[in-house]
């Protein structure tokens, strides 16, 4: 996998925030980042997206394996709209994990879906990927 994962040279000007697990489902009771919701999508948007960090999402992002995907996209509009604020910037990788791997099959799916990533610098690779 890691040979095989897209590189990236490590920019030291730039900056990096990784998010794994978030498991975003229908909204509901059962959806696990409901409780978390306020405080994700305000540190998304005051504090990584204004200062121009590069959003790395590690996996099971989206819960497909309790939800169906229409049904979470609706579910989190602003969330996807903070998405699309990095994507639009060029500063959103997105990594697929367990749950949220069947986004591969998706035909309208908005986003590049990768399997691991290489941040490289110099000698040093450091390979992200979500792991089972």
């Amino acid at each position: 996998m890691v040979k095989q994962a897209p590189r990236e040279q490590l920019d030291l000007t730039k900056r990096y925030v990784i998010f794994s697990d978030l498991h975003m489902g229908d909204g509901s009771s059962r959806d696990d980042l409901k409780p978390n919701q306020a405080i994700l999508e305000a540190a998304l948007e005051q504090f990584y997206l204004t200062n121009d960090y590069t959003l790395i999402l590690n996996g099971d992002i989206e819960d497909l394996n309790k939800f169906d995907y229409q049904k979470i996209r609706k579910a989190w509009p602003r969330l996807y709209m903070l998405f699309n604020s990095f994507a639009q910037d060029s500063r959103l990788l997105k990594i697929v994990g367990n749950h949220d791997l069947a986004l591969l099959q998706e035909k309208d799916y908005p986003y590049p879906l990768l399997h691991a990533l290489n941040l490289e610098k110099d000698e040093t690779t450091i390979c992200i990927f979500h792991g089972h």
